[in-house]
């Protein structure tokens, strides 16, 4: 979710959502795959996923 009013879809680490915890519990899981998935994008779909996806990589 944005930090804005709007509180619309946002990439991983641009938004309200604090991803890490999340990932560190997975990871103590065992969890084999994550699964980026954003409905909405406000601009280009394959930059929003790269902006994503160089959030995820840098958590793991």
């Amino acid at each position: 979710m944005t930090k804005d009013s709007d509180e619309t879809f946002a990439e991983l680490g641009t938004g309200s959502i604090n991803f890490a915890p999340i990932l560190e519990w997975g990871e103590r899981s065992g969890v084999e795959w994550y699964i980026v998935e954003q409905d909405v994008c406000k601009g280009d779909p394959m930059k929003s996923l790269e902006i994503s996806l160089e959030h995820l990589n840098s958590l793991i």
